[in-house]
């Protein structure tokens, strides 16, 4: 039988070529790692070359090389061939020998990192060398990995995926998002830290928490600071989805021969060609993958979101008096479309796109006819601070919402690929009725003897209950108005004591309109007998009007009241103004009820 290869010894001088902080490795400490005399051989010789470099100032080579070094140590390991096997003893072990050769070259090895259960074929680490031609990096399992394209490296690297393991309940996940997310979820790293200098593809078999097949608006997204990257999804050929194999075994390096290697090579002899074959480039199909240039953790992300009507909104249209806000102005939620989480930062446009109306504040000399209002983080939510109706009767509104990426969602930095937003427009309806209505509420008034309470139709006027006046609704009319008008009963509302005749009704109401407010006002009536109408103060009862008196100052009608049977046009701008009308009876049925709208 051929002898077992002895092992070269490390030489003593080692020790100065070491950088300061650095641990020296010794050949206890290759031993009590390495099983095999033959595998002792091969990384002494090797670590010895190593140090020869440095020692003669030829960096370069000696970077390479301890990366084969390296390689060669987790190919080992990962056979279960160290002593120990895979125990957490000898992965320990092993970390602090790959830490150690990366210090030894003038590398951060910090951040090396192993599977914790070697067999689990979710998990790789491998040294991917400089190429010429693609490389790929993955799990034993074929569902996560990398593809690392030639001209990529200027160095060797190690390189790991590793499936993240936690409890996620969908649609939360490890990514810095509350976009929907979908895993399986690995983490990504490269030993030294960098940023490639040309993308590589990191791909995973994203599947629903079913494991069903995602939908389509799924891309691949990493953690990128306090955010995530959302990568545009490109397809992948080198993972097998939903398959459960171990992928090809992992190729070893080639030890390369050079000069500087010395009697140390020599001593090695034909271990070299015997041991190391060329690193393939694995082939497969299936999976989604994105291209980067950093690793961070990896997983699906949904982005398709959907813009719709809070479920609380009230029903179309709704309805408010002409000039006057309504109840809920528009509001609209954007969420995921398939998890239904709450998103900030979007922006929402909305547009009024019939009846006029406004936007702003009442006090507001022009109508804000759009305005753009972001979603809340927490809620999802849009919502305008008011919809002050128009002209009406008809009045809409437009909600158009987007999300522009660089940006903010719900908080968190979201960069990369778009997001695909569904539901615009959202709309909303809305019918501007009277701003004073036949049989309406919110009426001061005092009845009493002809000409009562002269000056009640100024603005400043004390029409309280300490004077006598009450609040009621239209109609106003007396208790015998069946005897002559039994259609008229149904409709009153408040009484109108009319005995002994002449008697008056005397009737405020006030009402707003917007700054921005130019339409016309038509005042109509019902009256049973006579009446006066004061704006603010100022008389506009109609003079011109056939039935009017100039000797009482009154429009007279006789008979059963009917509604609109006068009409009065007014100008009024916008503010506060107050209506106010003198009604009389002049003996038998008593009679008032009034409107006020806008002109068409």
């Amino acid at each position: 039988m051929p002898s077992e290869p002895s092992i070269p010894t490390i030489p003593p001088s080692a020790e100065r070529i070491i950088p300061p902080g650095c641990q020296t490795i010794t050949e206890r400490q290759i031993s009590s790692l390495f099983a095999t005399p033959r595998d002792r051989a091969v990384v002494t010789v090797g670590y010895v070359a190593v140090l020869l470099e440095i020692a003669t100032g030829h960096k370069t080579p000696a970077v390479t090389d301890m990366f084969k070094l390296w390689d060669f140590t987790l190919k080992t390991y990962y056979a279960g061939k160290l002593q120990g096997g895979q125990s957490t003893a000898t992965q320990n072990a092993t970390l602090a020998f790959g830490q150690a050769l990366y210090c030894l070259v003038g590398l951060d090895g910090s951040g090396l990192t192993l599977a914790n259960t070697t067999l689990d074929p979710d998990n790789v680490v491998q040294v991917v060398f400089p190429s010429s031609t693609d490389q790929t990096v993955v799990t034993g399992s074929q569902e996560g990995g990398v593809m690392i394209p030639g001209g990529t490296l200027a160095q060797p690297v190690t390189i790991s995926v590793t499936l993240i393991n936690g409890t996620f309940t969908f649609p939360a996940g490890p990514l810095n998002t509350k976009l929907d997310q979908y895993g399986p979820f690995f983490e990504f790293k490269v030993v030294p830290a960098q940023t490639f200098a040309n993308p590589v593809v990191a791909a995973a078999c994203i599947a629903t928490p079913s494991g069903g097949t995602p939908p389509p608006s799924v891309d691949i997204a990493h953690n990128v600071g306090t955010g995530i990257e959302i990568l545009p999804t490109i397809p992948v050929s080198f993972l097998t989805c939903n398959g459960s194999a171990f992928a090809p075994t992992r190729s070893v390096f080639q030890l390369a021969q050079d000069k500087h290697y010395g009697k140390a090579l020599k001593r090695l002899g034909s271990l070299v060609t015997d041991f190391f074959t060329p690193t393939p480039l694995y082939a497969s199909s299936g999976g989604r993958g994105g291209l980067t240039k950093s690793f961070s953790p990896f997983g699906g992300v949904d982005t398709a979101v959907v813009v719709q009507l809070p479920a609380s909104f009230p029903s179309q249209p709704q309805t408010a008096p002409a000039g006057s806000p309504v109840a809920s102005p528009p509001s609209v939620l954007v969420q995921t479309t398939t998890g239904h989480t709450p998103l900030g930062g979007a922006s929402v446009t909305f547009a009024i796109t019939a009846g006029g109306g406004s936007f702003g504040p009442a006090s507001s000399s022009t109508a804000v006819t759009s305005t753009t209002v972001t979603t809340d983080n927490t809620t999802g939510l849009a919502t305008v601070p008011n919809w002050t109706l128009g002209v009406g009767p008809g009045n809409s509104a437009t909600a158009n919402a987007s999300i522009t990426l660089p940006g903010s969602i719900s908080g968190l930095a979201t960069t990369g690929a778009g997001i695909s937003l569904s539901g615009n427009p959202v709309t909303f309806s809305a019918t501007s009725t009277d701003l004073i209505p036949y049989q309406g509420a919110g009426y001061v008034y005092l009845s009493g003897v002809a000409d009562i309470a002269q000056g009640f139709e100024q603005p400043g006027f004390a029409a309280t209950a300490q004077n006598g006046w009450q609040t009621g609704a239209g109609a106003f009319g007396s208790s015998n108005l069946g005897a002559s008008c039994q259609s008229l009963v149904a409709t009153v509302a408040t009484p109108w004591p009319n005995v002994p005749a002449p008697t008056d009704m005397l009737l405020r109401h006030s009402f707003t309109l917007p700054a921005w407010w130019s339409a016309g006002l038509t005042f109509g009536i019902a009256i049973d007998n006579d009446f006066q109408l004061f704006v603010d103060g100022v008389n506009v009862t109609p003079t011109t009007s056939p039935a009017f008196d100039p000797t009482s100052g009154f429009v007279k009608h006789e008979g059963c009241a009917t509604q609109d049977s006068f009409l009065v046009q007014l100008t009024v701008a916008g503010g506060s103004h107050v209506l106010a009308i003198r009604a009389r009876d002049r003996g038998t049925a008593a009679y008032v009820d009034a409107r006020l709208s806008v002109t068409h």
